[in-house]
């Protein structure tokens, strides 16, 4: 690895990496299971721990879990809302006090009962979908839009007067919930009824243009899940987020597939990256990530680079394959690796093959630059990081024991304190 300071630090984020022991690994989970070398050479120079961006236990959604690590406090994370950042991320503009949510294609049956969370993953024609759910007319003067953005997600924007945050999701959030919840007001404002009222009556709307659709038509003639309805998450209100990355005066590259975390970066007045050829599946072109951060690290003192298709293959039941894909990353490192002035490996949560969802097991993380503190682990698995010096670390702890190692932590300062609620 090299020290010379013109190159910059690397940040490897695998989305969802941790995860429990799979039975279809023989009671392994993917990391172990998976062959590592180069993260192994890693640990075995550095050191090693379990991270978690929130108390230990509590599950987090990518977003929370991914602004942690670039630098927002907690308490920042916790109150951003997912529709601001996937709207950042789509580049959707977004003007003061219009709502923003994140939006699922999802399929229904023909009694509106939810069937399927992702619509079976639809990414082809969901622009065609948007088109026509489009054409539905304002309701009670407010103009719905909905905005495709990776795959089966989506940004839905509504724009006009008196419109409150303050209003439940219509996903359930769980694959194994079969009945939509209607979105309900949770305070007793005029806004947040209304606000609700409109969103149930656009669903409704939406599933009335979608069922007898073109492409849900054929898509069922292929024996795939219609995409006849849209479920809703995160309303927020777009605001810029002051973070300790930036706040140091370091201006990173972040190179992801993944709206969400290109929303991040937008809202932390990050520089971004992304080709068509980068997924937020395992066909992502692993190689062409990899070059562009190798690239990157002699013009950016930081690059983030975000892999998004673990939790993909872990939400789909895929342990095989999530360890496949940590093996591809993993052979792919050594060229970026020994360009980088300090390499940390982590991820925003963990997210069980077992079960399908986020679960609040904090997350397998090493962290190496030369000079840096070492200790006696030799492999890079949940096992091995158990036994780290890291120990079990706030992730945000862990991001400035990377800034620390790249020289531009300054001791703590009152006006600091922002950092650490």
């Amino acid at each position: 690895m090299n020290s010379t300071p013109k190159q910059g630090a690397l940040l490897l984020i695998f989305d969802g990496l941790g995860d429990r022991p799979c039975q279809q690994l023989d009671g392994a989970t993917p990391l172990e299971y998976a062959q590592t070398p180069e993260m192994d050479r890693l640990a075995e120079l550095g050191m090693c721990g379990m991270a978690s961006p929130f108390p230990a236990g509590f599950p987090v959604d990518t977003h929370t879990g991914t602004a942690v690590l670039f630098g927002l406090s907690k308490q920042a994370s916790q109150q951003l809302a997912r529709g601001p950042v996937e709207a950042a991320g789509v580049g959707l503009e977004i003007r003061p006090g219009d709502l923003v949510l994140r939006a699922n294609f999802a399929s229904f049956s023909k009694s509106y009962q939810l069937q399927n969370r992702r619509a079976g993953r639809i990414h082809q024609g969901c622009e065609a979908l948007a088109e026509a759910i489009n054409q539905i007319p304002p309701i009670d003067g407010i103009k719905l839009s909905l905005h495709p953005a990776t795959g089966h997600r989506g940004v839905l924007r509504l724009r006009g007067a008196n419109l409150s945050t303050d209003i439940s999701n219509t996903d359930p959030g769980r694959s194994d919930l079969s009945t939509p919840t209607q979105c309900q007001p949770l305070t007793a404002e005029a806004a947040a009824i209304r606000t609700a009222a409109i969103i149930n009556r656009w669903s409704q709307a939406v599933f009335e243009v979608l069922e007898p659709h073109p492409i849900n038509q054929q898509r069922q003639q292929q024996g795939l899940p219609p995409a006849n309805g849209v479920i809703l998450r995160g309303a927020g209100q777009f605001h810029a987020q002051r973070n300790l990355i930036k706040e140091l005066g370091v201006n990173p590259l972040v190179i992801t597939a993944e709206a969400t975390v290109l929303g991040l970066a937008a809202l932390c007045d990050f520089d971004s990256l992304t080709h068509p050829s980068f997924t937020a599946m395992p066909d992502t072109n692993i190689q062409g990530k990899v070059e562009a951060a190798q690239q990157a690290l002699s013009e950016y003192p930081l690059v983030i680079l975000h892999f998004k298709a673990p939790d993909i293959c872990a939400h789909d039941y895929d342990p095989v394959a999530k360890a496949h894909f940590i093996e591809q990353v993993d052979r792919a490192l050594p060229s970026l690796t020994q360009h980088a002035s300090a390499v940390m490996v982590t991820a925003d949560h963990s997210t069980s093959s077992e079960s399908g969802h986020h679960c609040g097991d904090p997350v397998p993380s090493l962290l190496y630059y030369p000079g840096g503190r070492k200790d006696r682990c030799h492999t890079f698995s949940e096992v091995s990081c158990m036994q780290g010096g890291l120990g079990n670390i706030s992730s945000s702890s862990l991001l400035m024991m990377l800034l620390d190692g790249m020289g531009c932590m300054h001791n703590y300062r009152v006006k600091d304190r922002w950092m650490l609620q």
